[in-house]
């Protein structure tokens, strides 16, 4: 072939470019146009660059990798738990004595997710933690949420993680959709060193059911009492008073009182902590006083908690007793409700609400015939702040007594009687205060009767449940 042809077959080729003999691909080295990625910026919300890529992650997986986060940003930070077992830490300053509410609002579609979020002190150590709501439940709009008294200044850090790798669980969850939005917010609602049981610091009113109100507390000096004013208008309402389950990082020990307009002591629970809780059935509508105090007396700078009361309204489940009911022949007859386990066991149930508003009272209750069904009784009463914990007593139709429990303030439930199997004839239960030493509106108790056609399980062993 001649030289003319090879010159000719070379300019048809067209206007390919002639590339280089060095073997580097030209700009990006193995045929691509060049890096994906230089810096962060550069790749999407969920990724970080890595080695001129774009991979899964970001920039907080540590404390000293902390993100910064602004007070009352309405905005918020938004962060995402990406890939899975993803930890998420965030700093704020603080200058000491500050009450906050710090939050996290997250749509994960189907894949679920729940975040939990723990915050720590200057010094590293948990201040609280909280997975749903602080008192252990949920509501609407947020995932989860911490109340806390900051009591020392410095810099405080958040972690953000999803509840399958704050409790090690064996399927983890995280992915480029798993968005949240971070929110550090001032909480304003909260108690002060100046009032008293006459002039309480906070007022509240209550119109509705069904929503909670968190107010925080600081007892600053021993024998301290703070005091929040409550007005409502709810009939036939039950209040409920829960604390913070996680109170890791202050010295208090959460107790309340609940006091009536003409000074008379209702309620009075110690100990909110770990789902604690005080709680007031049938509470008629008007002013009220709830007295927050440390069940030892104590008091100082790091001794703070919340309180978030709530009132729900009553469908008439428990209903009140009718006097007199002080003998087995004017016993109160139970309305039993037929009920079907999961598995297709029957029983039956009835529950009720009782005073001991006299002097060496007793209620009896009348509980209709059930041949070879297994009869438990559940007593609550002082586990939610009432002044009082009863003893229960069964007896056959014959008035032969058969079975009796008693319990203390401190278990749930405060009595109960198990293994009874009915005979033929209805069954007859007593609850009476032995002790005899309070009567009247705070003197009062919640109970449940099970008929089972099967072996029921303890309470202690997941088995039956106790009125709150």
């Amino acid at each position: 072939m001649t030289a003319s042809l090879l010159l000719t077959l070379a300019l048809a080729c067209g206007d390919k470019p002639i590339e280089g003999t060095d073997g580097d691909g030209g700009d990006g080295g193995d045929g691509t146009s060049g890096p994906e990625c230089t810096e962060d910026s550069e790749c999407a919300d969920y990724e970080i660059c890595e080695s001129e890529s774009c991979i899964d992650g970001d920039r907080n997986n540590d404390i000293d990798e902390a993100e910064t986060v602004l007070w009352d940003d309405e905005d918020g930070t938004q962060g995402y738990l990406n890939p899975e077992q993803d930890v998420d830490y965030y700093a704020f300053g603080a200058d000491g004595g500050e009450f906050v509410r710090i939050r996290t609002v997250h749509e994960y579609g189907e894949q679920g997710g729940d975040t939990v979020i723990t915050l720590r002190s200057p010094s590293g150590k948990v201040v609280t933690f909280s997975d749903d709501y602080p008192n252990g439940g949920s509501t609407t709009g947020a995932d989860s949420t911490i109340y806390a008294y900051l009591a020392s200044a410095g810099t405080y850090t958040v972690e953000v993680q999803d509840r399958s790798t704050y409790y090690d669980l064996e399927e983890p969850i995280g992915d480029k959709d798993f968005a949240y939005t971070l929110t550090l917010e001032t909480w304003n609602l909260h108690t002060d060193d100046t009032d008293a049981a006459d002039d309480p610091s906070v007022e509240l009113t209550f119109d509705a059911a069904n929503s909670y109100t968190a107010i925080g507390a600081l007892l600053e000096t021993p024998g301290d009492s703070d005091f929040i004013a409550i007005q409502h208008g709810i009939s036939d309402a039950e209040l409920v008073v829960y604390g913070v389950v996680d109170l890791t990082g202050s010295d208090a020990d959460p107790s309340v009182r609940l006091w009536s307009d003409g000074e008379e002591v209702l309620l009075d629970r110690q100990g909110l902590t770990d789902y604690g809780y005080a709680a007031y059935p049938y509470l008629p509508s008007g002013d009220y006083v709830l007295e927050l105090y440390d069940a030892d007396g104590d008091g100082g700078d790091n001794h703070w908690f919340f309180v978030f009361p709530i009132f729900f309204e009553l469908d008439g489940a428990y209903p009140i007793e009718t006097e007199p009911n002080d003998s087995k022949e004017t016993a109160d007859v139970l309305d039993m409700t037929e009920a079907t386990t999961g598995s297709g066991n029957a029983y039956a149930f009835g529950q009720g609400t009782g005073y001991v508003d006299a002097t060496l009272d007793e209620d009896w209750y009348r509980v209709e015939a059930r041949s070879d069904a297994e009869l438990v009784v559940c007593v609550s009463s002082a586990v939610s702040g009432s002044l009082v914990t009863p003893s229960v007593e069964v007896y056959d139709g014959g008035g032969s007594l058969v079975a009796s429990g008693s319990g203390s303030a401190s278990t749930q439930p405060n009595a109960s009687v198990e293994d009874v199997t009915m005979g033929s004839g209805d069954y007859y239960v007593r609850i009476f205060d032995e002790a005899g030493e309070y009567t009247g509106g705070g003197a009062y108790y919640r109970f449940v009767v099970y008929t089972a056609d099967f072996d029921v399980s303890s309470y202690d062993d997941g088995g039956y449940s106790c009125p709150r």
